[in-house]
């Protein structure tokens, strides 16, 4: 049985999409009859005791660090230097190992900590999307869509890394694809309302859309609206949501694949989230919260998988009306963008990603084999890509 370790953290300035993400890839692993051991920092909103709780899943907490206020998420907000975490989690690797492979997802970590934590495990997969920094690792995952995916690694990574790119890799929960659908009814009217901008919403975006639904007249029937239960400033915003006549629900979980279902267009961030509306066949009006957004989301744009409002911290109220307005008056619009979205996502990214670390783990038992096996892997998704 494989035993692997995931380094991941959640917190009010990182959000919750890098633990979500892992938290797939450690069932997928699990399921696969892998034992799982998931590190994370003690940091504010770190949801270790959710994780063990909810998930079964044990978590090796580091302690916590000091985290400046106006920390950006793709500056990694890790609160003490690569090597000082990468001492701790060797810390935790020699009390518990041997260890066949390390997952790293976190953007304050990089070639320095993965050349450090290396000589404790057998292989290492990082998960990037930035691709600003150098890596040291045997596998390499980007599940973002851009142009030129390759490209943008070329430089940054060891010439023998196998490199993961692109949406058909994008971990999603088992739950979204039991549920996905296809042909999504289109209203020609006002359309049902999904509004969600992540687990922390740190730029206001829900209450400026509430107040520019409520604007357009859009009844409380028709929005719903989801608040993330570790966003600290969620109590204040169901107090003013429930002013507005929009009762917020708080949290996610099972519930956000039939809540997608309902929906007929979204509002939300340009995060992991969008995978999931993309298998579910919901057309999106998205908003990029965090720098590392950015470049994917124009991707998504000028390729017509969703439709872009622009950065979060320079939208106004005034500006969310008038692009809910543009689809709700636009039904062909949505209805394009649904079918475009659809066509991206499979929803066996988790099950591809699984597949390529184990038969990379098998490298040594079988050399010519495993090299067949993860490159058919690849081979398949570019060809349904």
């Amino acid at each position: 049985m494989a035993k692997i370790a995931l380094r991941v953290d959640a917190s009010h300035v990182l959000g919750t999409g890098h633990l979500m993400r892992c938290l797939v890839l450690a069932r997928t692993l699990r399921h696969r009859g892998c034992e799982v051991l998931m590190i994370s920092r003690s940091l504010p909103g770190h949801l270790c005791d959710w994780v063990e709780r909810t998930q079964d899943i044990r978590v090796a907490r580091l302690p916590a660090t000091a985290i400046a206020g106006n920390a950006r998420p793709e500056s990694g907000a890790l609160g003490c230097s690569e090597e000082e975490d990468a001492a701790e989690t060797r810390g935790v690797l020699e009390d518990s190992g041997p260890w066949d492979a390390m997952i790293v997802d976190h953007y304050g970590l990089g070639a320095e900590w993965e050349r450090a934590v290396a000589p404790l495990v057998r292989r290492m997969l990082t998960i990037d999307d930035l691709a600003n920094r150098p890596h040291a690792t045997r596998i390499l995952l980007d599940p973002n869509f851009h142009v030129d995916p390759a490209g943008r690694y070329r430089a940054l990574v060891p010439e023998d890394c196998l490199l993961l790119l692109g949406p058909r890799f994008a971990p999603l929960r088992r739950e979204f694809v039991r549920h996905e659908r296809v042909g999504k009814r289109t209203h020609s009217g006002r359309p049902r309302v999904l509004v969600y901008f992540g687990g922390s919403d740190r730029y206001g975006l829900t209450l400026m859309a509430l107040r520019a639904l409520a604007s357009l007249g859009f009844p409380p029937r028709l929005v719903t609206v989801l608040v993330g239960a570790t966003d600290p400033a969620s109590a204040a915003i169901a107090r003013e949501a429930t002013h507005l006549g929009y009762p917020p629900m708080t949290g996610v979980g099972s519930n956000m694949p039939r809540l997608m279902r309902q929906a007929d267009l979204a509002l939300g961030a340009g995060g992991s989230t969008q995978w999931e509306r993309f298998l579910m066949g919901l057309p999106s009006i998205v908003a990029t919260i965090a720098e590392n957004q950015e470049a994917c989301a124009e991707a998504l744009h000028q390729a017509g998988y969703v439709h872009l409002m622009g950065r979060a911290d320079e939208l106004t109220s005034d500006d969310i009306k008038r692009h809910i307005r543009t689809l709700w008056t636009h039904p062909g619009r949505r209805r394009h963008l649904a079918l475009r979205g659809r066509g991206l996502v499979d929803g066996l990214g988790a099950g591809r990603v699984v597949d390529a670390l184990l038969e990379d783990l098998a490298w040594h038992a079988n050399p010519m084999a495993a090299e067949e096996s993860v490159q058919s892997v690849i081979s398949e998704a570019s060809q349904r890509g």
